[in-house]
Protein backbone atom coordinates (compact mmCIF):
# COMPACT_ATOMS: atom_id res chain seq x y z
CA UNK A 1 0.00 0.00 0.00
CA UNK A 2 1.38 3.44 -0.85
CA UNK A 3 2.32 5.79 1.98
CA UNK A 4 -0.17 8.46 3.00
CA UNK A 5 0.54 11.92 1.64
CA UNK A 6 2.28 14.28 4.06
CA UNK A 7 -0.40 16.94 3.58
CA UNK A 8 -3.90 17.05 2.17
CA UNK A 9 -6.44 19.70 1.27
CA UNK A 10 -9.75 19.68 3.10
CA UNK A 11 -12.63 19.02 0.67
CA UNK A 12 -14.78 21.37 2.71
CA UNK A 13 -12.63 24.50 2.42
CA UNK A 14 -10.53 23.99 5.54
CA UNK A 15 -7.17 24.54 3.86
CA UNK A 16 -4.15 22.26 3.60
CA UNK A 17 -2.88 20.45 6.70
CA UNK A 18 -0.69 17.46 7.64
CA UNK A 19 -2.75 14.31 7.10
CA UNK A 20 -2.36 13.25 10.74
CA UNK A 21 -4.39 16.36 11.64
CA UNK A 22 -7.19 15.44 9.22
CA UNK A 23 -10.08 12.97 9.11
CA UNK A 24 -9.85 10.43 6.24
CA UNK A 25 -12.89 9.12 4.35
CA UNK A 26 -13.10 6.38 1.72
CA UNK A 27 -15.74 4.71 -0.44
CA UNK A 28 -16.55 1.34 1.07
CA UNK A 29 -18.99 -1.46 0.35
CA UNK A 30 -22.22 -0.59 -1.44
CA UNK A 31 -20.73 2.72 -2.64
CA UNK A 32 -21.09 4.37 0.77
CA UNK A 33 -18.64 6.88 2.25
CA UNK A 34 -17.02 5.69 5.49
CA UNK A 35 -14.74 7.30 8.08
CA UNK A 36 -11.34 5.58 8.04
CA UNK A 37 -9.83 6.05 11.51
CA UNK A 38 -6.96 3.65 10.73
CA UNK A 39 -5.93 5.58 7.62
CA UNK A 40 -5.34 2.24 5.92
CA UNK A 41 -8.57 1.44 4.07
CA UNK A 42 -8.01 0.79 0.36
CA UNK A 43 -9.33 2.97 -2.40
CA UNK A 44 -9.55 6.66 -3.14
CA UNK A 45 -9.65 8.87 -0.06
CA UNK A 46 -10.51 12.45 0.80
CA UNK A 47 -9.60 14.45 3.88
CA UNK A 48 -11.58 16.81 6.07
CA UNK A 49 -10.15 19.24 8.61
CA UNK A 50 -12.01 18.32 11.86
CA UNK A 51 -13.81 21.65 12.48
CA UNK A 52 -15.18 21.47 8.91
CA UNK A 53 -16.77 18.02 9.31
CA UNK A 54 -20.33 19.31 9.91
CA UNK A 55 -20.11 21.17 6.59
CA UNK A 56 -18.53 18.22 4.76
CA UNK A 57 -21.33 15.79 5.63
CA UNK A 58 -23.83 18.17 4.03
CA UNK A 59 -22.61 17.34 0.53
CA UNK A 60 -18.91 17.70 -0.26
CA UNK A 61 -18.07 14.18 0.96
CA UNK A 62 -20.34 12.53 -1.60
CA UNK A 63 -19.31 14.90 -4.39
CA UNK A 64 -15.59 14.41 -3.76
CA UNK A 65 -15.49 10.61 -3.96
CA UNK A 66 -16.17 9.01 -7.35
CA UNK A 67 -18.80 6.30 -7.17
CA UNK A 68 -20.12 7.30 -3.76
CA UNK A 69 -23.90 7.27 -3.57
CA UNK A 70 -24.57 7.45 0.18
CA UNK A 71 -23.00 8.60 3.41
CA UNK A 72 -22.53 5.85 6.00
CA UNK A 73 -20.99 8.17 8.60
CA UNK A 74 -22.34 10.96 10.78
CA UNK A 75 -20.45 13.53 12.83
CA UNK A 76 -21.40 11.65 16.01
CA UNK A 77 -20.18 8.34 14.59
CA UNK A 78 -16.81 9.93 13.74
CA UNK A 79 -16.59 11.41 17.24
CA UNK A 80 -17.46 8.04 18.84
CA UNK A 81 -14.87 6.22 16.71
CA UNK A 82 -12.17 8.74 17.70
CA UNK A 83 -13.14 8.48 21.36
CA UNK A 84 -12.85 4.69 21.19
CA UNK A 85 -9.41 4.97 19.59
CA UNK A 86 -8.33 7.42 22.32
CA UNK A 87 -9.39 4.91 24.98
CA UNK A 88 -7.46 2.14 23.20
CA UNK A 89 -4.36 4.33 22.97
CA UNK A 90 -4.65 5.25 26.67
CA UNK A 91 -4.34 1.54 27.44
CA UNK A 92 -1.22 1.26 25.29
CA UNK A 93 0.34 4.35 26.87
CA UNK A 94 -0.43 2.86 30.30
CA UNK A 95 1.31 -0.38 29.32
CA UNK A 96 4.32 1.68 28.20
CA UNK A 97 4.45 3.19 31.69
CA UNK A 98 3.78 6.75 30.52
CA UNK A 99 0.25 7.28 31.86
CA UNK A 100 -0.14 9.29 35.06
CA UNK A 101 -3.30 8.46 37.03
CA UNK A 102 -5.21 10.56 39.54
CA UNK A 103 -5.39 14.30 40.18
CA UNK A 104 -2.58 14.58 42.76
CA UNK A 105 -0.11 12.67 40.59
CA UNK A 106 -1.22 14.56 37.45
CA UNK A 107 -0.86 17.94 39.20
CA UNK A 108 2.64 16.99 40.40
CA UNK A 109 3.77 15.88 36.92
CA UNK A 110 2.25 19.00 35.35
CA UNK A 111 4.26 21.18 37.73
CA UNK A 112 7.43 19.32 36.71
CA UNK A 113 6.59 19.78 33.03
CA UNK A 114 6.56 16.03 32.44
CA UNK A 115 3.03 15.76 31.01
CA UNK A 116 1.27 18.00 28.50
CA UNK A 117 -2.04 16.27 27.80
CA UNK A 118 -4.93 15.24 30.04
CA UNK A 119 -8.21 13.34 29.83
CA UNK A 120 -10.95 14.09 32.36
CA UNK A 121 -13.88 11.72 32.86
CA UNK A 122 -17.14 13.25 31.65
CA UNK A 123 -18.86 12.33 34.91
CA UNK A 124 -16.27 14.00 37.16
CA UNK A 125 -17.71 16.20 39.88
CA UNK A 126 -18.01 19.91 39.16
CA UNK A 127 -15.31 20.60 41.75
CA UNK A 128 -12.89 18.08 40.22
CA UNK A 129 -13.60 19.35 36.72
CA UNK A 130 -12.90 22.93 37.81
CA UNK A 131 -9.64 21.97 39.54
CA UNK A 132 -8.41 19.91 36.60
CA UNK A 133 -9.36 22.63 34.10
CA UNK A 134 -7.57 25.27 36.18
CA UNK A 135 -4.42 23.10 36.43
CA UNK A 136 -4.45 22.46 32.68
CA UNK A 137 -4.76 26.17 31.91
CA UNK A 138 -2.07 27.13 34.42
CA UNK A 139 0.43 24.69 32.88
CA UNK A 140 -0.62 25.02 29.22
CA UNK A 141 -1.80 21.42 28.98
CA UNK A 142 -4.51 20.23 26.62
CA UNK A 143 -7.63 18.85 28.29
CA UNK A 144 -10.06 16.43 26.71
CA UNK A 145 -13.30 15.42 28.44
CA UNK A 146 -14.07 11.83 27.52
CA UNK A 147 -16.00 8.74 28.63
CA UNK A 148 -16.97 8.14 32.24
CA UNK A 149 -14.89 7.24 35.30
CA UNK A 150 -15.64 3.54 34.90
CA UNK A 151 -14.58 3.41 31.22
CA UNK A 152 -11.49 5.50 31.93
CA UNK A 153 -10.66 3.31 34.91
CA UNK A 154 -11.10 0.16 32.82
CA UNK A 155 -8.38 1.15 30.34
CA UNK A 156 -6.16 2.23 33.25
CA UNK A 157 -6.52 -1.05 35.13
CA UNK A 158 -8.59 0.45 37.95
CA UNK A 159 -12.24 0.42 39.01
CA UNK A 160 -12.61 4.18 38.47
CA UNK A 161 -10.38 6.98 37.28
CA UNK A 162 -11.22 10.68 37.03
CA UNK A 163 -8.16 12.11 35.32
CA UNK A 164 -5.10 10.84 33.47
CA UNK A 165 -2.20 12.58 31.76
CA UNK A 166 0.65 11.68 29.41
CA UNK A 167 3.69 13.25 27.73
CA UNK A 168 3.63 14.16 24.03
CA UNK A 169 6.73 12.11 23.28
CA UNK A 170 7.33 8.46 22.51
CA UNK A 171 4.38 6.10 22.88
CA UNK A 172 2.16 9.06 23.74
CA UNK A 173 2.43 10.60 20.27
CA UNK A 174 -0.42 8.67 18.53
CA UNK A 175 -2.65 9.34 21.54
CA UNK A 176 -1.82 13.04 21.40
CA UNK A 177 -2.72 13.18 17.68
CA UNK A 178 -6.09 11.48 18.28
CA UNK A 179 -6.90 13.74 21.24
CA UNK A 180 -6.09 16.80 19.14
CA UNK A 181 -8.45 15.60 16.38
CA UNK A 182 -11.27 15.38 18.92
CA UNK A 183 -10.45 18.83 20.29
CA UNK A 184 -10.44 20.30 16.76
CA UNK A 185 -13.86 18.75 16.07
CA UNK A 186 -15.25 20.96 18.83
CA UNK A 187 -14.01 24.13 17.09
CA UNK A 188 -16.34 26.19 14.93
CA UNK A 189 -15.81 25.80 11.17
Amino acid sequence: MPALPATATCISGGGTHPTEHMLRFVVGPVAAVYFDPSGKAPGPAVYVYPPRLPLAVQGPLLAALPGAVSLATSVEQVRAALQQKVLQQLGLVRKAGLLVLGFDAVREELAKGKVQHMVLAADASARSAAEVSKAAQRHGATLLVLADKTALGHVCGQANCTVVAWPARGAGLPLTTLAQLLLKMAENP
